[in-house]
């Protein structure tokens, strides 16, 4: 359901809850407010079905959190979930690493549509594990291909102490994983 959905049914709800409640409470204001907030549905819902912009600004548009392997990173911080809620969502779908990632996004009712990468198409990234399972380091002992803790980003690094990550600032790395996906 969209936002403007809910806001509909909480007040549905509510004015059918003065009458189930409370014995005193007049029917008439409740059929009336019925009437009137179900013809403003189907009047926003025509315009809404008129006018791409309406729909933007009532219902909202969808974003877009990853794109070719890579986590959009001004997208994600702009959102109001955190990683951890977004990665597990991500593992509900049986990505075990944002390079298998072709596009994701939130839609506008909250839900994440993923679409994933051919298996011979899957680029390196970071694993959806939990932060706390993943094998995260400051210090770049061997060089490889490894992904930003932080944001996602993958880089190829060589030995090293301390590289900042140029998207995000963050110092934590973990190897990228390239496995495919297993269905």
């Amino acid at each position: 359901m969209t936002l403007f959905e809910v806001v509909i049914i909480l007040i549905l709800g509510s004015a059918a809850g003065d009458v189930a409640l409370n014995e005193d409470a007049a029917f008439l204001p409740v059929v009336i407010t019925f009437i009137v907030i179900i013809g403003l549905h189907r009047l926003f819902t025509l315009l809404i079905n008129k006018s791409s912009r309406l729909q933007r600004h009532l219902e909202g548009k969808p974003i877009v959190l990853i794109e070719d392997g890579q986590l959009h990173w001004e997208n994600a911080m702009k959102q109001s979930f955190a990683f951890e809620e977004f990665t597990m969502e991500l593992r509900q779908k049986a990505v075990t690493h944002i390079g298998q990632v072709k596009l994701a996004f939130v839609e506008i009712d909250g839900n994440l549509s993923v679409y994933y990468y051919k298996n011979e198409d899957v680029k390196p990234g970071l694993s959806t594990l939990p932060l706390s399972m993943i094998d995260a380091t400051t210090e770049i002992k061997k060089p490889g291909i490894y992904a930003c803790v932080k944001c996602s980003h993958v880089y190829k690094l060589k030995k090293c102490a301390d590289f900042i990550c140029p998207t995000c600032g963050g110092s934590t790395w973990s190897k990228a994983s390239i496995d495919t996906r297993v269905l």
